[in-house]
């Protein structure tokens, strides 16, 4: 293995392996088993990799999930069929410094059970965890969240696929006063069995005590009503979604909601349209009588960023959008499918935007003068009469995102070639992330790989400026780099490093850095963190530090 290296060295093998740690680019980040393989070269290197692998750990060790075979071996021993339980499998206390992110699960391949409840004497020590999420199907234990409430510097708490009723939680909650960000989501088919008067009660209570020090919140419209968001003060709150669906009951104009929020900057009204049937929802409208509403724009004028979803054609808010938008969204969203043909479902309220729409809102962007960007999902395929539109509307967008609605379900091929459809985007000198969701057509020059896609590419490509990023149809899979043999791999960097020294010095350099301890090998060269049992944490990083 190799002995310490020089820090020059460590970061020129860095700069060659083309580690890119961007977090908003997933296609670029390192595969953590290809960081594993690079830790276990050298102890100076593990130290530069520890805090990359379990910034963001789990609970749970997929790796431990047993077999076909071993899973039957266990029922014929019970003589039923049941739940597995597994095995706690947690950090060792050398690596708890480093987590900064935990996700704790309850369940694992439908009928695998992990013992979450392993995390709550250990929540404590993480001395550096600002970010917990957990996702529970039942509501959280409080004993869970009264050890998470100990961690001063835990800023962001999220609730995935939960429930809320049964007994409340207040008195955890309450004790969490140094949050920042909360966010509850539900799972898209809740049980039929919840309580949902008393989980709207109990949530209601939450957010009337977290309310006055929140700067984010996410929640599913499925948990809240519109009056309680309206009612309760916000005077810090920047950030406001509501996803899942519309919340039931009263729908309250969306000025008057936010009419607490002094600070808000960025709205989503992010709803997802569904299975069950309802009436469609406006948000904005002029009100009755010689009582107006409020306008959106005197309401949060300094909003920066708007989404919304599903929106109706009579909706008043395309005329009431704050001119300080720099970011305008005006989407469909809608349930995933999930055990149907998408082709014969249908979900209540989907809206796109038809012709006549879609310029009408390009309009209210064109008086957004510092819009840079937006997104719309249309009805048809983009066109280059409505391309040209938003070049002319918007010149300084950087992002523009354009989305045939219903696109899975749309077997109808564009009629537009990809040269009138990039034409209209050349004036756009600004732009650099264009992402446009359609069925491409048959009319495009074909090329010798996937010949649609690869036309396509090709002619944005050549059209636009090299700095614009076009999304790909088709995802690269392949690693940044892909070390097979580290060692061998870093001796080659080293050799080009001494290739102007004589054979001697190179000699004598790579004696200095390698030795032949064959004894040493990593138990875990080809699987992730979140895949290793303790056991094996332990063999490496416990002891090699």
């Amino acid at each position: 293995m190799l002995t310490s290296l020089p820090s020059d060295i460590v970061f020129y093998i860095y700069r060659q392996l083309q580690l890119s740690l961007r977090p908003e680019d997933e296609q670029n980040k390192p595969k953590h088993a290809e960081l594993i393989a690079l830790s276990s070269t050298c102890s100076y290197l593990r130290t530069i990799v520890l805090p990359i692998l379990f910034k963001e750990t789990y609970n749970w060790s997929v790796g431990m999930c047993p077999t076909d075979a071993e899973r039957d071996k266990h029922y014929r021993a019970i003589g039923q069929r049941g739940e597995m339980q597994l095995p706690s499998e947690l950090w060792p206390p050398t690596v708890w410094p480093y987590i900064q992110k935990l996700h704790v699960q309850n369940y694992l391949r439908g009928e695998l059970r992990a013992d979450f409840m392993a995390v709550q004497p250990v929540l404590p020590h993480l001395v550096n965890l600002n970010h917990l999420r957990l996702l529970l199907f039942y509501p959280p234990p409080e004993a869970l969240l009264l050890s998470a409430s100990t961690l001063s510097q835990l800023k962001t708490l999220e609730l995935v696929c939960c429930r809320l009723d049964g007994p409340s939680l207040l008195h955890a909650f309450s004790r969490l006063s140094h949050l920042s960000s909360l966010t509850f989501t539900v799972y898209d088919q809740r049980p039929s069995n919840i309580n949902v008067v008393e989980e709207h009660k109990n949530v209601a209570d939450i957010l009337r005590s977290l309310g006055p020090i929140l700067s984010h919140l996410t929640i599913a419209g499925d948990l809240i009503d519109f009056e309680t968001l309206a009612t309760i003060n916000w005077p810090q709150l920047h950030t406001l979604r509501l996803v899942n669906h519309v919340p039931e009951g009263k729908t309250i104009p969306l000025p008057i909601v936010v009419s607490r929020m002094p600070l808000l900057r960025t709205l989503g009204y992010d709803f997802c349209a569904g299975e069950e049937p309802r009436d469609p929802t406006l948000y904005c409208h002029d009100g009755q009588g010689n009582l107006p509403f409020p306008r959106l724009s005197s309401v949060l004028p300094g909003l920066t960023s708007l989404s919304i979803s599903n929106v109706q054609t009579e909706d008043k808010i395309v005329e009431q959008l704050p001119g300080s938008l720099q970011v305008l969204r005006v989407v469909a969203r809608r349930d995933p499918f999930y055990f149907c043909d998408p082709w014969d479902d249908f979900r209540y309220n989907y809206s796109s935007l038809n012709e006549r729409n879609t310029f009408r809102w390009i309009d209210a962007a064109a008086k957004l003068t510092c819009l840079m960007e937006l997104a719309l999902t249309l009805e048809n395929a983009p066109s280059p009469s409505v391309l040209a539109a938003i070049a002319s509307a918007c010149p300084r967008l950087r992002i523009l995102e354009l989305e045939q609605a219903s696109f899975e379900t749309n077997s109808e091929e564009s009629p537009y070639t990809t040269e009138s459809l990039i034409e209209p985007l050349i004036q756009l000198h600004d732009l650099r992330d264009l992402r446009i969701t359609m069925e491409i057509g048959v009319h495009n020059p074909a090329s010798k790989y996937h010949p649609l896609y690869e036309s396509s590419r090709h002619g944005a490509s050549t059209r636009l400026a090299p700095s614009v990023y076009r999304s790909q149809s088709y995802c690269d899979n392949a690693a940044p780099f892909a070390m097979q043999n580290p060692q061998h791999d870093i001796k080659n960097v080293l050799h080009r490093l001494l290739t102007a020294e004589s054979p001697n010095v190179q000699k004598d350099t790579l004696n200095k850095y390698f030795t032949e301890d064959v004894a040493f090998r990593s138990p875990f060269f080809h699987i992730a963190p979140r895949h290793l049992s303790r056991e094996d944490v332990l063999g490496v990083y416990q002891y090699e530090m």
